[in-house]
């Protein structure tokens, strides 16, 4: 599994994986508890961590 980076707009490194609550099975994305941005949905969690990691961050961008 992908090591899971911080999130991309307050720097949280503990986002977690929330399921979608409803029919199973459900879909889930990365949460940030620090500032409530999410990531895309997924099927997996290994999906998840990849489009959460594929966001654009502070330091991608060269300042």
């Amino acid at each position: 599994m992908s090591e899971l980076k911080p999130c991309p707009f307050c720097g949280n490194v503990t986002p977690a994986f929330m399921r979608q609550q409803g029919r199973y099975p459900a879909k889930g994305q990365m949460v940030c508890h620090g500032c409530g941005a999410r990531g895309p949905l997924a099927w997996t969690l290994e999906k998840a961590i990849g489009t959460w990691n594929a966001m654009p961050r502070e330091d991608d961008r060269g300042a």
